[in-house]
């Protein structure tokens, strides 16, 4: 039995290609920039020193997975966990 809703289907679907088109706007602190088409890169340099503890180099979004960010060597962070913990 799956435990995949209808909730799911639309964060997946709706609304984590509509925030990944949209990161420089939506989280402005964190200072994105595409890199490619399948990449974002974070430059906010004190903003990564605070939240992350680490150089804005390490923090990227990818293409792959719309639904949070990648902390290199580190973790991966839900943009909803971000959000709520922001």
């Amino acid at each position: 039995m799956s435990t995949y809703s209808a909730l799911d289907t639309f964060l997946n679907d709706k609304l984590y290609p509509a925030v990944y088109d949209r990161l420089d706007k939506i989280f402005p602190e964190l200072g994105f920039v595409r890199k490619s088409a399948d990449q974002w890169q974070a430059t906010n340099r004190d903003h990564m020193k605070q939240r992350f503890g680490v150089r804005p180099d390490r923090v990227m979004a990818y293409e792959n997975t719309k639904h949070g960010v990648t902390i290199h060597g580190k973790e991966f962070i839900p943009w909803l966990d971000y959000v709520h913990n922001f």
